[in-house]
């Protein structure tokens, strides 16, 4: 009993110590964010270099990532897990940001972090971050626009129960937000169309040679409204670009032996100066 408790009070020091990083970062505090980190730690981030050695180089990192940001930062993770072994404690979880840039866009970016704490002198320390994201292998890009709810194994887990039109359009927009030209191809039928005020009536090929192009600006899809009956749905939407530009949309889909057979989409109102 004894050795329990002492786990679960570990794990509760561990799990405060990373609450009290989370709002160092909010609030761009590079002091407090670099609190529990040890002098020789290792980090493996997101972007270049290969691997930052050393307190005084995350601390540059952090530096130069906090300066492209006007206000504080919206900074929450999911899903921590922590494992303890002795004096060592393995903590992975998945990291959301959101953001404004000094130059008006936004970051809104989920990611995948492991982070090993070792007791050192009485005092948990961080010795080694490791930081990535997923890239598709269709296009070779890192897929910074994922979250957890819209992945295509979480759908498919998460919404077992939903009727077959609602899970086909999620997924569909899924495969957008992603870029996984794979995976909205098997949506479609063999004889799909796909019609738009640009695009009236366009045959599969042609689909995949106009309007797929956009799946590398998109990052988004916020369902708004999703009205079905029997094969078909009405679904209304907001699509967000990498840019940060918003727009929306109402599409009509038409589905037939579990495939999407078409697509009718009703133009909404961009934003003035919006050209996407």
């Amino acid at each position: 009993m004894k050795n329990e408790s002492t786990q679960t009070e570990i794990e509760a020091h561990i799990r405060k110590l990373i609450d009290q990083q989370i709002r160092a970062v909010c609030d761009k505090n590079i002091d407090q964010a670099l609190n529990n980190y040890d002098k020789d730690v290792l980090s493996f981030d997101v972007v270049d270099p290969l691997q930052f050695i050393g307190i005084d180089a995350i601390r540059k990192r952090l530096e130069e990532w906090f300066s492209t940001f006007q206000g504080p930062i919206e900074n929450e993770i999911n899903d921590l897990k922590i494992e303890l072994s002795g004096n060592v404690a393995f903590c992975s979880r998945l990291n959301h940001v959101n953001a404004v840039k000094v130059d008006g866009g936004k970051l809104d970016m989920w990611w995948r972090e492991t982070t090993c704490f070792k007791k050192m002198d009485g005092r948990w320390m961080i010795t080694h971050v490791h930081s990535s994201v997923p890239f598709n292998t269709q296009n070779g890009k890192a897929s910074t626009a994922l979250k957890p709810s819209t992945t295509l194994e979480d759908i498919s887990i998460t919404n077992r129960e939903e009727k077959k039109v609602s899970l086909l359009i999620k997924k569909y927009f899924a495969a957008y937000e992603s870029n996984d030209r794979k995976a909205i191809g098997e949506l479609l039928s063999e004889d799909f169309r796909f019609s738009s005020p640009d695009d009236p009536d366009i045959d599969k090929a042609t689909y995949f040679k106009k309007c797929w192009p956009f799946s590398e600006k998109a990052k988004f899809y916020k369902i708004e409204r999703l009205i079905e009956e029997d094969d078909e749905a009405f679904v209304q939407y907001e699509c967000e670009t990498i840019r940060g530009n918003k727009f929306k949309n109402t599409e009509l889909f038409k589905i037939k032996a579990s495939k999407i057979k078409k697509v009718e989409v009703y133009y909404g109102s961009l934003p003035n100066g919006i050209s996407e």
